[in-house]
């Protein structure tokens, strides 16, 4: 069966230690946020970090923000936005990288998983820093719960690793990260502060969807 790898609270990630818990059982019971926070905390925003889906090297493009997702890439893509949907996880804003490959993985996601949810594409996030991350996180109107952010590599693994106050990630093409950040509004979200909640990929979720 496929497992998430959650980081179980700041102090394990610090120390590079991850404990398995079984998806399913997570879905099913919906504990999970009640285990990280404990019960009261009803103060949350969620970021969703979205590295865009495998790109077509098949041949030479001049331009390299034109470059588009080779089919693979276009099914992982959807099998993500089908995801969000299933575990009731689905955006209230996307904001992407204008590169092709980016905007189109935010929009077939976004197709497939019947998010009803502006996208916006920002120039910013192509060959981005994970300081530009930040500032569109914090950009965000408050009226936004959950924001997803689509980007590239390294800035999306670089990004998460200061989000948590340190931590060494793995981000293949169109895995999703989840990050809570125990904060009222959007321009409180700093790095160090947040949690890592689940860390999926293609290969981990496409049985669920």
């Amino acid at each position: 069966m496929s497992r998430f790898a959650l980081e179980a609270d700041k102090q394990t990630q610090q120390q590079g230690k991850t404990q398995d818990f079984e998806l399913a059982d997570w879905l099913d019971q919906r504990k999970y946020l009640y285990y990280v926070y404990g019960l009261g905390n009803t103060h949350m925003k969620t970021v969703l970090i979205f590295r865009h889906a495998k790109s077509d090297w098949s041949e030479e493009f001049p331009d390299d923000h034109e470059r588009p997702l080779a089919s693979r890439g276009r099914k992982a893509a959807r099998v993500m936005g089908r995801f969000l949907r299933v575990i009731d996880q689905m955006p209230d804003a996307v904001v992407t990288s204008s590169a092709t490959r980016a905007a189109t993985t935010a929009t077939l996601a976004a197709k497939a998983g019947k998010w009803k949810c502006p996208i916006r594409v920002a120039d910013e996030l192509y060959a981005c820093a994970p300081d530009d991350i930040l500032k569109e996180i914090r950009s965000q109107p408050d009226s936004v719960d959950t924001a997803l952010v689509t980007a590239h590599e390294p800035s999306c693994s670089e990004a998460i690793s200061l989000f948590v106050g340190g931590a060494r990630v793995r981000f293949p093409t169109a895995a999703i990260a989840r990050l809570d950040f125990p904060v009222n509004g959007w321009k409180d979200c700093a790095y160090g502060h947040a949690q890592l909640i689940w860390l999926a990929t293609p290969a981990l979720v496409e049985e669920l969807v």
